[in-house]
């Protein structure tokens, strides 16, 4: 509220009130950032392997000058980028070793502003190699039969396979007998009719 006084001391009547308001300067703010993205990931959500995807999604008013992603909890660069989309290939085979991984991603605004995200996850590349199942092969040869030596004397409970000696290929190129008589001809004690075959092949199935 005013008054105004003229040279001969009159004095006008108060003005209308008028009420200032002044805002406080615009504080500029940091980068909003989502998430650390990681493709693929297992269902547990955590456990990684081979060569994954980490991205994120940021954005500022004043824009965002860059995007660094990092591993080993910020002690490692895996890249940069100055442009969306922001994300890039992570390789962690053979490079990084098994276990948890505390992935960091630090972006900055064009005010120098910066977010950080984090995330941990599971690297798990190497594969534990099956037992070997050993293989324990005999041999037995036809012609054994004519030394009095059968497929019958093979201790087959110290072997898992029996490798037979041996069989011909016939003129239109079938796998055939390679001598009949010893093979499945050969009659031994506890024999019957009814077998579909006879000699050193009934032997050694039956061992």
């Amino acid at each position: 509220m005013s008054k105004a006084r003229d040279a001969s001391g009159n004095v006008s009547a108060a003005s209308n009130t008028i009420n200032v308001t002044t805002s406080a300067p615009a504080v500029d703010q940091p980068p909003l950032v989502s998430s650390i993205q990681v493709s693929p990931i297992a269902s547990d959500g955590q456990t990684i392997g081979g060569t994954v995807t980490l991205s994120v999604n940021a954005i500022d008013d004043k824009g965002i000058s860059k995007v660094e992603f990092y591993s080993n909890n910020g002690g490692y660069l895996i890249g940069t980028r100055t442009s969306a989309p922001f994300s890039l290939n992570w390789a962690t085979d053979p490079w990084v070793p098994d276990g948890s991984q505390t992935l960091k991603v630090i972006v900055y605004d064009t005010a120098n502003q910066t977010t950080q995200v984090s995330k941990t996850v599971i690297v798990k590349n190497a594969v534990t190699p099956e037992p070997t199942a050993y293989k324990k092969v005999g041999y037995y040869t036809g012609w054994s039969t004519y030394s009095n030596f059968q497929a019958a004397d093979i201790d087959a409970s110290k072997l898992t396979h029996i490798n037979y000696a041996f069989a011909n290929i016939s003129s239109d190129g079938k796998i055939a007998l390679g001598d009949s008589w010893a093979d499945v001809e050969k009659p031994f004690p506890g024999d019957t009719a009814d077998q579909p075959y006879q000699g050193e092949f009934l032997s050694i199935n039956q061992a």
